[in-house]
């Protein structure tokens, strides 16, 4: 297809491109391509493509060098100190220097797609800002309301570099492999397998991770190939959520997930399933993954800051689920708010009490006190979370 240069003149920008690009292939000792190699084209026609449609040449620029240095493999470095590997602690996570870590997850289904299109870094700013530290976006997908995005080269290049931007706003990014359902997006079953291998190698030693399956247990993942799907190396891995109140998919790997969406009182099931459900039961970190969206909710803020609180006393976190995550748009009104109040409620725990023995605290509940969750230190000190109706 054409591609739609701002005008005759691309502008200073493109000599800046060029100046970028060619020192990248010099660390990799190769010369700059030229005519009649296509390669000397390629990454500037993306960037000036991207322009056309709107996108700032700066923003262009760094997302598509960004491309080609991991095309070069010259893998983007993301400032020192922003994202730290995670490792799993028995049922919980923690950083690479020992640093305690939950997740404040928040749903952005349709950023890889937005990422492709348009200038993202606003909607990275908003999910930083408020507070959030991890987003759940989908790969592969033909959802209503959502969006449709099938595999192709394109999409598994442009994966590292979207990695990569997020890191730089101190966002980590769970990637979903699949999400039915899948029309006309993948011919059989080696298909499925290619898509799955095909995003391992583009997160190969990557600090985010990588969930196999939304809902595996829902009819429109029926036709998925879960025992050819192994379980990857090399990053921190789910074997994938099921639906509301279901148990996860099996065997769980590095950590795994419990879903809450729409169920009655699902603020105290997004603290306490997961634990009970999940973490107890397979001895691994659980997350509280997908929940109640704040619509669905009437925006309850009390709601949204005793859920979040809730994951992260009892579990190892929790997702804050909106209809503007689900597109991946910037959050305004009610719905900014309520996303505000997620975070207020999973930053009031200190993470110490996490590794906390529990109890359930009968004796603080009653009116407007649905249920009140403690964790006790050896040292004698506790916090509860109080899960108001």
């Amino acid at each position: 297809m054409p591609y739609p240069y701002p005008s005759e003149q691309p502008g200073e920008w493109w000599a800046q491109f060029d100046v970028e690009a060619a020192a990248f292939y010099a660390r990799v000792g190769r010369p700059y391509p030229d005519p009649p190699d296509p390669a000397c084209l390629t990454w500037g026609r993306r960037c000036s493509f991207d322009i056309g449609r709107g996108m700032e040449p700066d923003t262009a620029k760094r997302k598509h060098l960004h491309g080609l240095q991991e095309a070069l493999g010259l893998p983007f470095d993301p400032p020192a100190g922003v994202l730290q590997r995670r490792v799993v602690q028995g049922k919980f996570f923690a950083l690479a220097d020992g640093t305690l870590w939950t997740m404040i997850q928040c749903s952005d289904f349709n950023l890889l797609w937005r990422y492709r299109m348009q200038d993202i870094t606003p909607i990275l700013a908003q999910r930083r800002d408020v507070g959030f530290n991890t987003l759940r976006v989908f790969t592969v997908y033909d959802v209503a309301g959502i969006g449709r995005q099938g595999p192709s080269p394109e999409l598994y290049g442009q994966i590292p570099s979207f990695l990569a931007l997020c890191a730089t706003y101190s966002l980590y990014v769970e990637l979903v492999a699949f999400t039915g359902p899948y029309t006309g997006l993948f011919a059989d079953d080696d298909a499925k397998v290619a898509h799955w291998e095909a995003l391992q190698e583009a997160m190969d030693g990557s600090v985010h991770s990588l969930e196999r399956v939304n809902e595996g247990d829902h009819p429109a993942n029926r036709d998925i190939p879960f025992s050819r799907l192994h379980r990857p190396t090399g990053v921190l891995a789910s074997a994938g959520s099921a639906m509301a109140d279901h148990a996860p998919m099996l065997p769980v790997w590095n950590y795994s997930s419990y879903h809450s969406n729409d169920l009655y009182e699902w603020q105290r099931k997004c603290a306490h399933n997961p634990m009970a459900d999940v973490a107890d039961k397979y001895g691994c970190p659980a997350v509280a993954g997908e929940n109640t969206r704040g619509d669905k909710d009437g925006y309850n803020l009390a709601h949204a800051f005793d859920a979040a609180a809730g994951g992260a006393l009892l579990p190892a976190g929790s997702c804050c689920h909106t209809p503007h995550g689900k597109t991946s748009e910037l959050w305004d009104g009610a719905e900014l708010d309520w996303a505000r109040a997620w975070v207020q409620g999973a930053q009031s725990v200190p993470l110490e009490f996490q590794r906390g023995a529990y109890k359930h605290r009968t004796d603080l509940e009653g009116p407007g006190v649905i249920r009140a969750y403690g964790r006790r230190l050896a040292d004698g000190r506790e916090f509860v979370v109080m899960i108001r109706a």
